[in-house]
């Protein structure tokens, strides 16, 4: 692995592009995560604004004393659907700890002490580099996943609202189609 790498031994070019493409990547990275968590914030915010259409209209035609259970148990069931993906968008827009492209002074201080090679402080900056790409790569696919997650609950809501209606409906029939029976 790198570990073995004397970044001092080679062309000094190969640590420096080594880095350089590394904090590319990274950028690259930060910067999808900071995309994905305001899409997330954009689906949160619709979705919260069809949740409180959801509601209202609930609230309207409870007013009107004029609905029953047809209305009231397929908006219902889509509005609870909808609060599990309003929960998914917001579980992904919650701070995270994400590796940004740079370092402090500080974390040099050792290796100026011990007089290390400065192409192979570079080389292992890089290395370093890796490790923070991987976990930020890990940080966007859980993101991406809870984004997507929430998304499908989403899709899903109004056909679940209209198979309760459904339910109901042919409840409903069948209760009249028994009681015109004489069961």
């Amino acid at each position: 692995m790198a570990d073995e790498i004397l970044w001092a031994k080679g062309d000094e070019n190969y640590p420096r592009q080594v880095l350089l493409n590394a904090e590319k990547h990274l950028s690259a990275i930060v910067e999808s995560i900071t995309q994905a968590e305001q899409k997330a914030g954009v689906l949160l915010t619709v979705t919260i604004a069809g949740e409180a259409a959801l509601l209202a209209f609930l609230g309207a035609m409870y007013s009107l004393q004029n609905s029953g259970a047809e209305v009231f148990v397929p908006v219902g069931v889509v509005a609870v659907v909808w609060w599990f993906s309003i929960w998914h968008f917001y579980i992904s827009i919650e701070p995270r700890r994400v590796h940004l492209v740079g370092n402090i002074p500080s974390n040099w201080y050792e290796s100026i002490r011990l007089g290390d090679a400065f192409w192979d402080v570079v080389g292992w900056e890089a290395e370093n580099y890796e490790t923070r790409i991987n976990e930020n790569l890990n940080t966007l696919l859980s993101v991406s996943a809870k984004i997507k997650r929430g998304a499908r609950i989403a899709m899903i809501a109004p056909l679940l609202g209209i198979l309760a209606w459904l339910v109901v409906w042919v409840s409903s029939y069948w209760v009249w189609v028994v009681w015109a029976l004489g069961f």
